[in-house]
C-alpha cells in the first residue's frame, strides 16, 4: 500500500478529539462514573449479605448431610454387626443335636423349653427380640417369644430367599403391621435334607436410638407403601384384632423414629412425597424450635430402595445468632461503601484534569504509531508464511526419505524430478545416478551396468514408453539378477510424466513360501502333516478305483509319555525327530509317511501288493523303532504298535480307512503293544459298543445310576464283622446291573474315575456313619485320584460332611499306585495317615510286589489276593505264599486279610496260616446299604450258633 493511501486511511479512523473537544467530554465523566459506582456499591453490599446467608446455610446443609451419611454408615455397620452376631449364634444353634432332634420330630414343647433360656440370654446381651422355628413348607412351628402364635404361613422375603437358594440369607424386613426388623434365616440341613429353618431378628428401634445418642440427632425411617405386598398385607390384617384396610393406610409409613411424636412439618412433607427419591435439605419449625432437616433415599443392606431416611438437628440457637450476624455485616458494608464513594468523588476530579491533557497528546502519538505498526505486521506475516512453507517442505522431504518403498517421479520428458533413498538402495544406485534432471534411459542403463536389471535396457525402455502412451496405471513384479523381487506400481500424472513406487517383497515371498510349507508339513519332524497326508491318500485312492490296492498303517509310539514326563519335552522332541528319520528309511519311493500329531504317525503303502508285503513293512517299522536311542547321554527304549487297513477291502475313502486303521491300532495296544493288527469287521462292532457304553457312563453319575454295595469283613478269631468293603455297581437302564470290572477301566481311560471316586467316598462315609459300634468302611482308590492333587481334601470333606470318625475309614490302594511318582504318593499317604485314616495294600502279590514299599510306608493292613486263596488247598505254593505273607505282616504289626473265601476248608487253612481277617461269598456276597442291618443280625446269630 502506498504511503499516501495509508495516511488517508489513518485519517479516516475514529481518533480521539482535540483538546478543546476533550474538555467538554471530560466534564461529564464524574457524574457518569459516580452513579454506576454508587449502584455497584449497593449491589455489592446486598450480594455480600446474601452470600453470607447462603454460605451459612450451605455449611449447615453440608453438616447435616455429613451427619446423614454418618447415620447411614452407623445404620449399616450396626446392622452388619447385628447380622454377624445372629449368624454366630445360629452357627452354634445349628450344632445343637438336642434342638435338631426336637425340630426333626416337630416337638414344640421341647423346642420351647430348650430355646426360651437362649432367647432370654441373647435378648439381654444382643437385643435379639425374634426367635422362630419354621418348617420346610414355611409353616410357623414356634415363635419362642410368642409361643401361642403358630401354624401360619410365613411369606417374608428373607425366609423366601433362604428357601429358594438353600443357603443362609439376611436383610431388613418390613412387616405388614408396620414393624421393621433385621432378619437372618438359616436352612437347617441334616443328612442332606432340609428339616426346617431357623430365624432370628432385631428391632430397628434399638439401632436408631443408639444412633441418636451418639450423633445427637433425631432419625425417622419412612417406608413407602408401594414397597409392600398388598396380598401379604391383607393376609396379615386378617389376624389382627383391629385390621386396617389397605386403602385407609397412609402412602408413607414411619416404621422407626427416635422421638415420641413425628413433627407436623415432616408428616406434611412425607404425605406429599412423590415417587422420585433424591436428597433434600430444608429447615422446619415447630413448638418454638428450628431444626435443620435432610431427607435422603433409604435402602436396605442389599441396596434395594425402601423409602426415605429423615435426619433432623436442633439449630434454634444458631438461627438467632445468624440473624444478628447478618444485621451487623450489613451495617459494616454500608459504612465502608459510603466511605469509598466519597473517596472516588475526590479522586475523579483529579483524573478529569489529567484526561483532558493526555487525550491531546495521545491523538498525535497514535497517528505516528499506526503507520509503523502496519508495516511491521506485514513483515511479520511474510516471515510466518515463509516459515510454514519451510516446515511443510521438511515434513514432505522426511516422509519421502523414510518411506519403506522406493519412489521416483519423472516429468513428461522422462526426466527425473525426485527420488528417495530407498529407491537408490533397491537398485544399488549412487547419489550421482539419481540426481534430479537425470533422463530415464540413463537411470536404466546404470541399473543394467551394475547387474540390477532383469532384462535388457531396450526392452524395459520400450515397456515404459508403451505404459506412458497408454496413460493407464500398471502393476508388475520383477525379479532382479541378484535374486531380489521388486513390486512396481506405476501411476501416470494428469500434467504428464509419472510417479512409481518400488517395493522389495523378497522377504514377504519367502514368508509366504514358509507358511505354505508349514500348512502341509510338520514343523518338528518336517514330515507331511495330516492335511498333506489326506491329500496323498486321496491321490492314491484314485488309483485304487482303477484296480490297484493300498494299505494304511497307523503307528503309535509305546511309552513315549514316560519319556516326556521323566526326561522333558526337549528330549521328547529330539526322539520324535529321530523316529521320523528311522521311519523314512523304511519307505519306498511310492510310499508316503506323515506325522498326524503327538506320537502318532501314518504310512500309505502304495501299491500294497500282497499282505505279506504289508506285514514285512510293519515288522520292519516295529524293529527299527524299538531299537535303543542315545539322546544327550540318555539311553531310551520305546516301542511301537501298528494298526493296518486295506483299500478297497476295508474302505475306499480317507475317513473310513483312517478310522479302521485306528481301531486296529487300538486292538494292538489292547493285545500287549509292540505288535501289529489288521482291521477286522468285529472291531467296528466292539468299538461301537464301547462308544455307546462310554456315552452312557458319562451320564450315569448325573442320572443317579450308581449304587454302592457292601461286603462284610470278618474277624477270624471272633467270627464278628469288623467292617465292610464298598463295592460300586452300575444299574444300567437297558443292560441291568453292570459289575465294576466292565466299566471301571473305561472310566479310568476317559478321565471319569476322579468324579466317580469322590462320589463313592462321600456316599460310603455317609452310609457308614449309621452303622453300629466301630464297624469300618473300606473304599478303593484309583491311581488317577492320587494324580488329581485333591485326594486329601476330598477325604477331609467326606469325613466332615458325614461326621464319620477318621479311624472308621479305610482306604485301599494297589501296588500300581506306588509305581508312579513314589515320593509324591508316599507324601499323600502320610497326610491321610496323619488324619487318622487306615491305609491297606490291596491285591498284594499280583503285581510288582516290593518289600521296599512295606518299609517306606507302614500300612495298617495287607490284603492277600483272591487268586492265592482260590488255589490254597490245591497248590502248596499258594499256601506257602500265604504263610510267608502272614508272618511278614505279623512281624510288621499289620493286619493280614484274605479275599475270596468261599469254602470252610479255605477258612480253616487261612486260620492255620495266621490270617486275622477274611471276606468272601462264604459269609455273604456284596449287599445293598439298606440290607446291612439285617445282615449284621444274621451274621451275629450265626456266630452265636457256632459258639
Amino acid at each position: 500500500m502506498k504511503l499516501e493511501t495509508l495516511t488517508n486511511e489513518i485519517a479516516r479512523r475514529d481518533l480521539p478529539p482535540e483538546a478543546s473537544d476533550s474538555r467538554s467530554v471530560a466534564s461529564g465523566i464524574r457524574l457518569r462514573m459516580l452513579v454506576p459506582l454508587a449502584a455497584t456499591m449497593v449491589l455489592l453490599v446486598t450480594t455480600f449479605v446474601l452470600i453470607f446467608i447462603l454460605e451459612t446455610r450451605h455449611r449447615q446443609a453440608e453438616d447435616i448431610a455429613r451427619t446423614a451419611a454418618s447415620v447411614d454408615v452407623m445404620f449399616r455397620e450396626q446392622s452388619a454387626e447385628g447380622i454377624q452376631v445372629m449368624r454366630s449364634i445360629m452357627e452354634l444353634l445349628l450344632q445343637d443335636k438336642n434342638l435338631e432332634a426336637a425340630l426333626r420330630v416337630r416337638d414344640r414343647q421341647e423346642l420351647l423349653e430348650l430355646s426360651a433360656p437362649i432367647l432370654n440370654e441373647i435378648r439381654a446381651k444382643n437385643h435379639i427380640t425374634h426367635f422362630y422355628y419354621i418348617l420346610p413348607d414355611r409353616t410357623m412351628l414356634l415363635r419362642v417369644q410368642a409361643p401361642d402364635k403358630h401354624g401360619d404361613k410365613i411369606g417374608r422375603f428373607v425366609l423366601a430367599e433362604a428357601q429358594r437358594t438353600g443357603k443362609p440369607f439376611w436383610g431388613n424386613e418390613q412387616g405388614p403391621l408396620g414393624s421393621f426388623t433385621l432378619r437372618v434365616a438359616y436352612p437347617w440341613v441334616s443328612n442332606g435334607e432340609v428339616i426346617g429353618y431357623l430365624e432370628l431378628g432385631i428391632e430397628f428401634e434399638d439401632i436408631m436410638q443408639s444412633i441418636k445418642n451418639f450423633l445427637d440427632v433425631n432419625v425417622f425411617v419412612a417406608i413407602n407403601k408401594s414397597f409392600f405386598d398388598r396380598v401379604l398385607w391383607e393376609e396379615a390384617q386378617e389376624k389382627n384384632e383391629r385390621p386396617v384396610p389397605w386403602d385407609e393406610f397412609p402412602a408413607v409409613v414411619v416404621l422407626s423414629r427416635t422421638t415420641p411424636a413425628i413433627p407436623a412439618p415432616i408428616t406434611a412433607y412425607l404425605a406429599a412425597l412423590n415417587e422420585q427419591h433424591s436428597k433434600r435439605t430444608f429447615e422446619i419449625a415447630w413448638d418454638g424450635q428450628v431444626a435443620q432437616t435432610i431427607v435422603v433415599p433409604f435402602t436396605n443392606l442389599r441396596d434395594q430402595l425402601l423409602g426415605e431416611l429423615v435426619v433432623t438437628r436442633d439449630i434454634t440457637a444458631g438461627a438467632y445468632e445468624r440473624r444478628e450476624a447478618v444485621i451487623g455485616v450489613a451495617l459494616l458494608c454500608a459504612i465502608i461503601g459510603g466511605s469509598l464513594i466519597l473517596f472516588f468523588y475526590i479522586l475523579l476530579g483529579r483524573v478529569q484534569r489529567d484526561v483532558v491533557e493526555g487525550t491531546a497528546r495521545l491523538g498525535e502519538a497514535q497517528r505516528v504509531l499506526t503507520v509503523e505498526q502496519f508495516e511491521r505486521k506485514r513483515a511479520e506475516r511474510e516471515l510466518i508464511l515463509q516459515s510454514e512453507i519451510n516446515i511443510q517442505y521438511e515434513r514432505l522431504n522426511a516422509a519421502i526419505t523414510n518411506m519403506p518403498q522406493g519412489l521416483c517421479m519423472f516429468d513428461a520428458d522422462q526426466m527425473l524430478i525426485v527420488s528417495n533413498r530407498r529407491y537408490a538402495e533397491i537398485y544399488g544406485l549412487g547419489p550421482e545416478d539419481a540426481m534430479p534432471g537425470t533422463p530415464l534411459d540413463m537411470v536404466l542403463e546404470r541399473r543394467a551396468s551394475i547387474g540390477m536389471g532383469a532384462e535388457t535396457v531396450q526392452d524395459y525402455v520400450a515397456e515404459r514408453l508403451v505404459a506412458e502412451s497408454s496413460r493407464q496405471p500398471s502393476y508388475c513384479v520383477k525379479e532382479l539378477a541378484n535374486g531380489r523381487v521388486v513390486a512396481i506400481s506405476h501411476q501416470p500424472m494428469p500434467s504428464g510424466g509419472s510417479i512409481a513406487t518400488h517395493e522389495d517383497i523378497t522377504e514377504r515371498r519367502k514368508a509366504e513360501a514358509q507358511i505354505e510349507h508349514l500348512a502341509h508339513f510338520d514343523a518338528l519332524t518336517n514330515l507331511p502333516n495330516r492335511v498333506s497326508f489326506r491329500t496323498d491318500l486321496n491321490r492314491a485312492l484314485s488309483h485304487v478305483a482303477r484296480g490297484d490296492t493300498l494299505a494304511v498303517l497307523c503307528l503309535d509310539l509305546d511309552h513315549f509319555k514316560e519319556v516326556n514326563d521323566t526326561l522333558g519335552h526337549s528330549i521328547g522332541d529330539v526322539l520324535l525327530q529321530t523316529v521320523a528319520g528311522r521311519i523314512k528309511e523304511c519307505m519306498r519311493a511310492t510310499d508316503s509317511v506323515a506325522r498326524l500329531g503327538g506320537d502318532e504317525f501314518a504310512v500309505v503303502q502304495f501299491p500294497a501288493g500282497q499282505p505279506t508285503d504289508c506285514i514285512s513293512l510293519a515288522t520292519r517299522l516295529i524293529a527299527v523303532i524299538t531299537g535303543p536311542y542315545d539322546i544327550d547321554g540318555h539311553q531310551i527304549v520305546i516301542g511301537a504298535s501298528i494298526g493296518i487297513a486295506f483299500a478297497p477291502g476295508d474302505g475306499n475313502d480317507v475317513d473310513r480307512l483312517l478310522k479302521n486303521a485306528d481301531m486296529a491300532l487300538y486292538r494292538a495296544k489292547e493285545d500287549g503293544r509292540g505288535i501289529y493288527r489288521f482291521f477286522e469287521q468285529e472291531m467296528d462292532s466292539r468299538m461301537q459298543a464301547r462308544r455307546t457304553l462310554e456315552l452312557d457312563l458319562r451320564k450315569a453319575l448325573a442320572l443317579g445310576e450308581f449304587e454302592v454295595f457292601y461286603q462284610p469283613l470278618m474277624r477270624m478269631d471272633t467270627n464278628k464283622v469288623t467292617g465292610f468293603e464298598a463295592l460300586l455297581r452300575w444299574w444300567h437302564p437297558q443292560r441291568g446291573l453292570i459289575m465294576p470290572g466292565d466299566f471301571i477301566p473305561l472310566a479310568e481311560e476317559i478321565g471319569l474315575i476322579g468324579s466317580i471316586g469322590v462320589w463313592v467316598l462321600k456316599k460310603a462315609c455317609a452310609e457308614a456313619v449309621c452303622w453300629p459300634g466301630d464297624i469300618t468302611v473300606a473304599v478303593n482308590l484309583s491311581p488317577a485320584q492320587f494324580k488329581s492333587g485333591t485326594l486329601v481334601l476330598n477325604v477331609i470333606s467326606a469325613l466332615a460332611e458325614s461326621g464319620l470318625p477318621a479311624h472308621r475309614l479305610e482306604l485301599e490302594i494297589t501296588e500300581t499306585v506306588l509305581l508312579e511318582e513314589t515320593e509324591t504318593t508316599l507324601s499323600i499317604l502320610n497326610q491321610l495317615k496323619d488324619l487318622g485314616v487306615r491305609i491297606a495294600m490291596d491285591d498284594f502279590g499280583t503285581g510288582y510286589s516290593s518289600l521296599g514299599y512295606l518299609q517306606k510306608f507302614p500300612f495298617d493292613k495287607i490284603k492277600i489276593d483272591r487268586s492265592f486263596v482260590h488255589d490254597l488247598l490245591q497248590k502248596p505254593q499258594s499256601a506257602a505264599i500265604v504263610r510267608a505273607v502272614s508272618r511278614l505282616g505279623s512281624a510288621l504289626g499289620m493286619t493280614m486279610s484274605a479275599e475270596g473265601v468261599e469254602t470252610i476248608g479255605q477258612l480253616e487253612q487261612l486260620r492255620l496260616e495266621g490270617c486275622s481277617e477274611c471276606q468272601g461269598f462264604l459269609f455273604s456276597e456284596a449287599r445293598r446299604a439298606h440290607e446291612i442291618g439285617s445282615l449284621l443280625r444274621q451274621l451275629d446269630t450265626a456266630e452265636k450258633a457256632v459258639a
